[in-house]
């Protein structure tokens, strides 16, 4: 396939999360704290997993990295970036030229082929994908094991196949920051070390930051550092 390597120059942003807390409310009017984070710092083009107990806000840290969900405090700057310094349309254009989400429910569309869906990004960004963009889409499915012709509708592809196609199509635009939420959930082992190979390998060669969070011990081994959030807090 294609070099993966990004097609606009866009360098790999350090992330610095400051004061960063998120609470939700519970019945009976209490509130549980998710988030309480006072500083962390992370380097251009790293490759970290966080991990934790079910419950302790590792979706949550990813879409606040994000900036898909916004903080109760503290803000979160990407290369100086203050994503909730933005406005909401700002911050969507920022996340479009920026992040590759890999969602764990994956939010794909039912009704659209597997191609359909990996370009579905350029639809969000108003773009027509040309002939360079639909190879390049065709070529990810590939390197995931689900050829452009598999199905015509993605709906009928099994959970481990639309993981993957939701892997490709967070790649599709060569994004600066990969954040991935349990991408092996659904994968047996082999289609899940493939997964990983891919999240490495694209990150090593971009220059990409990539964020994981995951339970897989398989993942957990191969990522650079592995960071466990419980209790709001994020430590080695």
């Amino acid at each position: 396939m294609p070099a993966m390597s990004r097609s606009d120059g866009l360098p790999a942003p350090d992330l610095l999360a400051e004061g960063l807390s998120l609470a939700y409310a519970e019945p009976g009017g209490a509130r549980r704290t998710v988030l309480a984070l006072e500083r962390w710092a992370l380097p251009a083009g790293a490759a970290v997993a966080v991990t934790g107990p079910s419950g302790a806000g590792k979706t949550s840290l990813l879409y606040l990295l994000a900036g898909l969900e916004r903080p109760a405090a503290g803000r979160v700057a990407w290369g100086g970036a203050d994503l909730f310094a933005l406005g909401e349309t700002a911050r969507d254009a920022w996340r479009r030229r920026h992040v590759g989400f890999v969602f764990q429910d994956f939010h794909l569309l039912p009704g659209l082929s597997p191609l359909a869906n990996v370009l579905l990004p350029a639809g969000f960004a108003g773009l027509g994908p040309d002939r360079a963009l639909k190879a390049r889409a065709a070529a990810l499915l590939e390197r995931v094991g689900v050829p452009p012709g598999r199905a015509r509708d993605v709906a009928t592809l099994s959970r481990g196949e639309q993981q993957r196609v939701a892997v490709a199509r967070a790649l599709l635009f060569r994004p600066p920051i990969l954040l991935a939420d349990e991408p092996t959930a659904s994968l047996d082992p082999a289609n899940g070390a493939a997964v990983v190979d891919l999240l490495r390998g694209y990150a090593a060669e971009a220059g990409a930051t990539l964020i994981v969070v995951s339970h897989d011990p398989a993942v957990l081994a191969r990522m650079g550092a592995v960071l466990r959030l419980a209790e709001g807090r994020l430590a080695a």
